[in-house]
């Protein structure tokens, strides 16, 4: 279903942003991509990520379009959730799309402070939750499971390494 969905999306974003011959080029290319194709059918993150990062953008155009707050607050949510998928990825496509939705807001006459409260609101929520969850399997907020298991990797710097939280002292 995620890749259907992401097929669905990319069709739309394509029509929406350009036209719907480039909108089929888009399909034909994200079936050649080795990623798409050997992802799509797996358990794992990317599929979802990617999900999420589509629908953000879908939101985004929408808002282009129509001005409505509701696609401001589906572009957070989708952001969001983009975050809580995978945190990196979803952190650096979250600033792209934040500051397209600024000139957006702005090519609207739309007050840029009005739309980032209503797409920060879904995003620092996701946020929280991220931070929480962590907490609870780690024992610190900005150590994840992953980096509990498998090491720091080289990913977080020395100090957040040996921060400790409520006497938990994270190596």
């Amino acid at each position: 279903l995620i890749t259907v969905a992401a097929f669905w999306l990319t069709w739309s974003i394509g029509r929406l942003a350009l036209s719907r011959r480039e909108a089929a080029l888009a399909l034909v290319l994200l079936a050649l991509s080795p990623q798409f194709v050997l992802t799509g059918a797996t358990q794992l993150s990317q599929p979802a990520e990617m999900l999420c990062m589509l629908a953000g953008v879908y939101a985004l155009f929408r808002f282009e379009e129509t001005g409505a707050s509701r696609w401001v607050q589906a572009t957070g949510a989708a952001f969001g959730l983009a975050v809580l998928v995978r945190p990196m990825p979803g952190v650096l496509f979250l600033a792209v799309g934040v500051a397209w939705l600024i000139r957006a807001a702005r090519a609207r006459g739309a007050q840029p402070v009005a739309v980032l409260m209503l797409v920060g609101f879904p995003i620092a929520l996701a946020g929280l939750v991220f931070l929480g969850v962590n907490w609870a399997q780690t024992g610190h907020p900005l150590r994840t499971g992953y980096h509990a298991a498998h090491g720091n990797l080289g990913f977080l710097p020395e100090v957040v390494e040996g921060m400790s939280t409520a006497g938990v002292v994270v190596d």
